[in-house]
Formats: structure tokens, C-alpha cells, sequence
């Protein structure tokens, strides 16, 4: 989670947590149907639930972005739509649903969209969406190893060889070193970010005979 003025960015994992949350309290299993802006009568979906439980009003569309279903939009919320959300689920103020978040985000044992490097298998190619079409395709060696094997709109180039801790839909995508062949010698060019504002939207395995 990142906090910018009145403003909070939430990752995927959170996201999901507050999905969770939010479903709980609305009866069922939400889909983006549930959403839906009812043009400022708040009297349907999750506008008019959470209308009637707090008798205040917030739009559907920034619920929808707040619980991860709208995955390739960054945009963060408002200290107090999010005032609203906690009284909504219960909680006496937002401090007191971010402290819920944080800790069920390091204990919670459900096992989110994503890929842990030990756990990708070496006969498959990953393929990285962002936004803006920028793509990368890569090649898992071992541990934290990787080498990419194409890129489009990224300054990335085929060849490199990248270390790479974890990849997560909705997160930052982080280099912790970027090695160049250059005069057939490898050359670190240091670390390489997506950038916060440009998170990884999708991800994919590709079967490749490499």
C-alpha cells in the first residue's frame, strides 16, 4: 500500500482482501455487474447497499477499482471514500481497516494470481502486459533468473539477463539487476522498474520449445 496526500494505492493482494470483505457483507460473490453506476440515484448493486447500510453515497465504478476488478486501472481512492468503505464492513474509521489489511495481507495463506520464480516451470516462456503495450517475454533459467527473449516499448532489450525476486499481477515489476552483452562482455546496467504507475496488468505462460 502506498499513501500519496488523501490519496491510497492499494496492491493486488489487498485488492483482494477488501473484495473479500466487501463481498461478505453484500451476501454473495460480486462481479462487476454489482458495480454498476446507477447515475446518481444510489439505490442499486453495491451503490445502494452500502447507501442503505451507512446512508452515504459513493460511486460503484470506484468500488469496483478499489476490489481489483478493474485491473488495469492505477488510479488510487480517496481518504474519504475509504472512511465510507470501513463503516461499511464494520470498522470504526479507515485507520482501523488498514491496520485489518496490512495484517491479513503478511497472514494470509490464500495464494494469489501470481508467479513465485521455484514455482515456474522451465519449458515455458512468461509473457509481461502493461499498459501503454509494452510487453516482455522471458525465459526462467533458475532461482531468480531470467533472460529475455523478446521486448516491445520497454528499455529492456532480447538477451538480457535479469534477477528477479517475485512477479505479481497489479504489482511493480523489479529488476534487481539487469546484465548487457556488450564487446562480448556482460555489463551491469543496474536495476529496472515498470514503474508504480505502470504495474504488470497480465500474465501469461507460453509453451516454447527453448
Amino acid at each position: 500500500m502506498k499513501i500519496k496526500g488523501n490519496t491510497f494505492y492499494f496492491t493486488f493482494r489487498e485488492k483482494r482482501i477488501i473484495k473479500s470483505m466487501v463481498d461478505n457483507v453484500y451476501g454473495k460473490e460480486t462481479t462487476p455487474a454489482d458495480y454498476d453506476t446507477t447515475g446518481g440515484d444510489y439505490d442499486m448493486g453495491i451503490e445502494g447497499d452500502i447507501k442503505g447500510k451507512t446512508g452515504e453515497n459513493v460511486s460503484g465504478s470506484t468500488i469496483e477499482r478499489l476490489v481489483g476488478l478493474r485491473e488495469k486501472e492505477v488510479k488510487g481512492v480517496s481518504r474519504s471514500t475509504l472512511s465510507i468503505v470501513a463503516k461499511y464492513l464494520g470498522f470504526n474509521g479507515h485507520e482501523r481497516l488498514l491496520d485489518y489489511i496490512e495484517y491479513s495481507s503478511v497472514h494470509r495463506s490464500e495464494k494469489e494470481p501470481g508467479f513465485n520464480v521455484e514455482d515456474l516451470v522451465r519449458q515455458h516462456a512468461i509473457r509481461l502486459s502493461f499498459n501503454e503495450n509494452k510487453v516482455l517475454i522471458l525465459n526462467y533459467h533458475n532461482e531468480s533468473s531470467f533472460e529475455v527473449i523478446s521486448s516491445e516499448n520497454t528499455k529492456l532489450k532480447a538477451c538480457d539477463k535479469l534477477e528477479v525476486k517475485h512477479i505479481d499481477a497489479g504489482e511493480e515489476f523489479i529488476c534487481t539487476r539487469v546484465l548487457r552483452q556488450h564487446n562480448n562482455r556482460w555489463i551491469s546496467l543496474g536495476t529496472y522498474k515498470s514503474g508504480s504507475d505502470n504495474p504488470v496488468s497480465c500474465i501469461e505462460l507460453l509453451k516454447t520449445e527453448l
